[in-house]
């Protein structure tokens, strides 16, 4: 299973964070200190966290300005709402369970509120489950039809224990009937949703939360572990009793073992392997390997390791020789090899079914280092795993695709009087902003770092070009349709290209202060904002490598959407906010975005607004095989675009002619 979207409600300093989607590999959240990212992650864990780990709510997890609203009825405050898309096995489990076709949608949405208790929203018709269990009993036709008018499982059952309790009792095969009813679902209320529900949460993955101060001791004294309360609830005792459990052994065991070389043999068959992803992804210091020991304290020791059975972890420096205690270690290295040591315990123990709440990871890393943990995550992790971290690094951004990243702040609440001490917050506290570049100046700040760096880096190398959009929303379509036209054997985008968000035509030139002055090197597709072309913000871009979608779009439209049509893209809302495509008639031709989100509110109601984002994400993220009209003319104007920008790219390169004719936009 897969998360899609979450929203946190009534935890912490989140009053609510608004839903925000997920992405099916990593989710970065960015914001400055204090703005909340803990407390999300934290309420995430929740959903299903780790057997060990708490999995309700504590009152003082409770938002402390409303305190006084929980009182005795804290089962209606929601806090989590996570909405997940089966996949097809899980699916499979359901259909035997319940019947084929019981399942509308893939997409589940779970529930879970202050008091711990549990809910699952799944669209299915119950019709058909009562229908699965009635198709293979020997019951009358006449008797079938009236279990059948009960609608629900609930309702024959009730009919069934009337008849039941009645002058003439059951028959045989009603009885078999009630039986297999009861053994289904009796433990659901004989709610066929909710036994569903059920089997969804046995697949559902866990949420496994780890911080940047978890981190292994370097020195571990069991007879203090054994015999300390409280000791094991220590942040580095996760780490440490994951490294237990690589070598399928406790403390206990370690206590009374009598055979020294078998249990080196084992530390040391797991420290060869840690090594090993060390080297990969460590650049700072390839020369660098891990010793377990385990042995008897040394009297001069400080306690309590100067005495009873100590393991220690050492780091020994290969072309030097020099070997060093683990805690003398950077604080940075420790974290990164403590989240190897618990990783990997984590995919022993739990396999792929899991969901990596990673806070502030790597914050004590050098840049260098944060690039090659943000490596790891995209390549070690995100390859079997879904992954959220939270960051205000700017050197752990994926600007490569910002699709990815949601901004973090905590936000004012509602107040009549600034001065009043007693106005209502409630409204305020941590929200998630899908779309990161429309977020406050603070998480811009890291968000346009992080994009001056990862310029600086590519033209600096000249390997590749830019091409500037003006938001996520554009950074989903072209690489989606740049595939879509390679696999029919037309052309995409050269991939010379390097795609880049930055918020829209007035940023164009402050963003090429950060680029060496090479104009083959800079092209952006963008939505006109005449106010900023009349006010010359764009005066530092080259004028004949910038164009807008109106050229390529049908009519009058200036979005990327209206290179779909009105008609072909309400198909994509219709599939995407799971709607009859009736409910979605239009009377005039304008601007498709404006359109839809007029007719979306009618449908949805006045507070309704419509997320353009949720569109581009169904389809080319999610890979929903969405059939939508005029397939074939939006491809053209797609590929007119791409043929228009690869253009630009005569010349650039390390062994172009400089100074041949400068390519351009024609008729912009």
């Amino acid at each position: 299973m897969r998360l899609l979207s979450a929203r946190v409600q009534n935890f912490k300093c989140v009053n609510d964070s608004g839903v925000f989607a997920v992405h099916p590999r990593v989710t970065c959240l960015i914001g400055r200190n204090e703005s909340g990212k803990t407390a999300i992650l934290q309420a995430l864990e929740r959903t299903n966290p780790e057997p060990r780990r708490p999995s309700r709510f504590e009152e003082l997890e409770f938002p402390r300005i409303r305190a006084t609203e929980l009182g005795s009825s804290d089962s209606q405050f929601e806090v989590v709402r996570t909405t997940w898309t089966v996949d097809e096995a899980t699916r499979t489990a359901i259909e035997e369970f319940v019947g084929p076709g019981v399942l509308i949608s893939d997409d589940v949405e779970f529930i879970k509120h202050f008091d711990g208790s549990e809910k699952w929203n799944v669209k299915i018709d119950e019709t058909r489950c009562l229908e699965s269990n009635l198709c293979d009993t020997e019951l009358p036709a006449g008797e079938k039809q009236s279990l059948r008018d009960a609608k629900t499982i609930k309702r024959a059952v009730e009919y069934l224990e009337g008849k039941k309790n009645g002058e003439g009792g059951l028959s045989h095969a009603e009885g078999e009937l009630l039986g297999r009813l009861w053994d289904r679902f009796g433990e659901a209320d004989f709610s066929c949703r909710t036994a569903i529900g059920h089997r969804i949460k046995s697949t559902l993955p866990r949420l496994v939360y780890f911080d940047e101060y978890t981190r292994l001791p370097g020195t571990v004294s069991l007879d203090d572990l054994r015999s300390r309360p409280g000791a094991w609830d220590e942040p580095g005792m996760r780490v440490f009793r994951a490294l237990l459990e690589l070598a399928n052994c406790d403390v206990d065991t370690l206590a009374e073992i009598r055979q020294y070389d078998r249990l080196q043999a084992d530390l040391s068959a797991i420290s060869a392997k840690l090594t090993r992803e060390l080297h990969k992804y460590w650049s700072s210091n390839r020369d660098l390997r891990v010793q377990f020991r385990f042995e008897s304290g040394m009297p001069d020791d400080p306690p309590p390791f100067n005495s009873g059975l100590v393991m220690r972890t050492r780091v020994e420096n290969i072309k030097t020789g020099v070997s060093t205690g683990f805690d003398d270690r950077s604080t940075g290295f420790t974290w990164f090899f403590s989240f190897l040591i618990w990783f990997s315990q984590i995919r022993s123990q739990l396999g792929e079914n899991v969901l990596l709440l990673l806070d502030e990871p790597g914050l004590a890393l050098h840049a260098r280092a944060q690039q090659d943990l943000l490596r790891f995550i995209e390549d070690r992790l995100a390859g079997t795993v879904q992954v959220i971290y939270s960051t205000h690094s700017p050197f752990m951004i994926d600007t490569r695709d910002l699709t990815k990243v949601r901004g973090v702040e905590d936000q004012p609440g509602i107040e009549d009087d600034p001065d009043d001490p007693f106005a209502d917050v409630s409204a305020g506290g941590t929200k998630v902003i899908g779309d990161v570049l429309t977020a406050g100046p603070d998480t811009l700040w890291t968000v346009k770092t992080a994009v001056g760096v990862d310029l600086s880096k590519n033209h600096a190398i000249g390997d590749a070009a830019t091409l500037f959009v003006d938001g996520p929303v554009e950074s989903l379509y072209i690489p989606f349709f740049s595939r879509k036209l390679r696999d029919a054997g037309r052309a995409g985008l050269d991939d010379r290209w390097h795609v880049l968000a930055v918020g829209g035509v007035s940023r164009l030139g402050a963003v090429l202060q950060h680029v060496a002055p090479n104009p083959a090197a800079v092209a952006a597709i963008v939505r006109a904002e005449p106010d900023a072309i009349v006010n010359g913000r764009i005066r530092e871009f080259p004028a004949e490598r910038i164009s807008f979608w109106s050229r390529y779009a049908v009519g009058d439209g200036q979005e990327i959407e209206d290179l779909f049509g009105v008609e072909a893209y309400v198909d994509l809302v219709v599939a995407s906010y799971g709607l009859k495509r009736e409910e979605l008639a239009f009377c005039s031709g304008g601007p498709v975005l404006s359109e839809v989100a007029a007719t979306l509110k009618s449908v949805k109601g006045a507070g309704h607004r419509f997320d353009r984002y949720r569109v581009a994400e169904f389809l080319t993220i999610r890979k929903k095989q969405t059939a939508f009209r005029d397939e074939q003319a939006v491809l053209a104007r797609f590929e007119k675009l791409f043929n228009d920008l690869n253009a630009l790219l005569n010349g650039f390169g390390p062994s172009a002619n400089q100074e041949s004719e400068e390519p351009q936009f024609a008729n912009r």
